[in-house]
């Protein structure tokens, strides 16, 4: 005969056994289950504190790929921006400021500066000017007699000054490039930020100084190099742009 307490503690052998495999088998999933997979969409940003995820940044195209056939693509990646024009027109050429006198009424307020002034002969005597122009304390156009153009931050405007009346008014900011650029004053200017910006004018009828043209198809083109700048339309929706400049331009 076994001895009774032995037959006993049988069974409370058998329930520490249980516990002990049910215990190590959780701990062992705990510690090696395979971890969830992680959406592509989102990328691990780490800080002093925890470990977030947060999508990662978006940037619109810019157009690089874009291939228009009879047009071509000037890009001035110092400046930062670019526009198209038909290939059958001179390429871009620099030129001095004062070439364009006449052609674009829009200069630099006190302390601005052009930096540079681009022809594109168009056809026979007539020409094209993009001016880019740097100037922190807004534009002047048509000195003496016309306005000053301002950016109001607390608004979020650009503002138009009448040098006669003094009077302030918000411009039209409803137009836009394909680039998601504002088209001020008819186009006759383009804002690449509140210090930076783009002039445009002919000698063909388009003259500031005269009667102020609508938006022209080749102002819609304009875009800024850096996407951050500005949100571009769709690709598909950049080439229609294109191609409407060419079917405006050339025969």
């Amino acid at each position: 005969m076994q001895p009774k307490g032995f037959i006993g503690i049988l069974p409370l052998f058998a329930i520490i056994a249980v516990l002990v495999a049910t215990v190590g088998g959780g701990a062992y999933y705990l510690t090696h289950k395979t971890p969830a997979a992680q959406s592509p969409f989102y990328e691990p940003v780490s800080n002093t504190q925890t470990t977030v995820f947060a999508a990662p940044a978006q940037t619109p195209s810019a157009g690089s790929d874009i291939s228009v056939p009879g047009m071509s693509k000037y890009t001035d990646a110092d400046f930062g921006f670019s526009f198209w024009y038909p290939s059958g027109w001179s390429s871009p050429t620099p030129v001095p400021a004062s070439t364009a006198e006449g052609a674009i009424g829009i200069l630099p307020m006190q302390g601005g500066r052009v930096v540079k002034t681009l022809q594109l002969k168009t056809d026979g005597p007539n020409s094209l000017y993009i001016q880019e122009i740097d100037s922190s304390a807004g534009l002047l156009f048509n000195a003496g007699n016309g306005y000053v153009f301002t950016f109001n931050i607390g608004a979020q405007q650009w503002m138009n000054e009448d040098l006669l009346t003094k009077k302030s008014s918000a411009m039209d900011m409803s137009q836009k490039t394909m680039g998601g650029l504002y088209l001020l004053y008819y186009g006759a200017f383009v804002p690449l930020g509140t210090e930076k910006f783009i002039a445009v004018g002919s000698n063909n009828g388009n003259n500031p100084y005269g009667e102020v043209l609508p938006i022209t198809p080749f102002d819609k083109t304009i875009m800024a190099t850096d996407p951050a700048v500005a949100t571009p339309v769709s690709a598909a929706e950049q080439i229609k742009i294109i191609q409407a400049e060419k079917d405006a331009y050339t025969q």
